[in-house]
């Protein structure tokens, strides 16, 4: 999912945690255990053992805190695309308004590593993410539209 969206960053970013800092680590433990999915369609809740080693692995430097939200948004810069892999929250708020505060560079488009039907509803589906290696068991209902399962949920 994506949207031709410009970002340019904000003279003031939000917190960047680190993942050597116990207080940050502790950060995301209770944030994670308390935020809802990212997806009404096909989401996950309480994945914050997986989300650490995203971020101890791949990911370091691109959790951001924003604590008027006490939410966290994992985000990254591939050229002119800012990729929003994540976003930890309880409840919705408005992502538009802290995209220029996680942007490091200027951006052209905002990609989106989850289905984002409850943060920019309007983004449509795009078909870079074909294969998945989504594995699922039991018997789910998946939704009938595109949806992404978030990907820093994914093990």
């Amino acid at each position: 999912f994506a949207a031709e969206h410009s970002v340019k960053p904000a003279s003031e970013s939000l917190r960047v945690l680190s993942i050597d800092r116990a207080e940050d680590r502790a950060l995301l433990a209770k944030v994670a255990a308390t935020a809802a999915p990212t997806t009404r369609e096909f989401g996950a809740r309480d994945y914050g053992g997986v989300l650490l080693w995203y971020w101890a692995n791949f990911y370091g430097g691109c959790f951001y805190y924003c604590e008027a939200e006490d939410a966290i948004i994992v985000a990254e810069h591939d050229g002119t695309t800012l990729r929003i892999c994540d976003v930890l929250a309880r409840t919705p708020f408005d992502l538009r308004s802290y995209l220029p505060r996680v942007a490091k560079d200027a951006a052209q488009r905002v990609e989106f590593g989850f289905t984002p039907d409850a943060w920019w509803p309007d983004a449509p589906a795009i078909t870079d993410y074909a294969d998945s290696p989504l594995f699922v068991r039991g018997t789910h209902r998946l939704p009938e539209a595109p949806f992404k399962f978030p990907m820093l949920a994914q093990t």
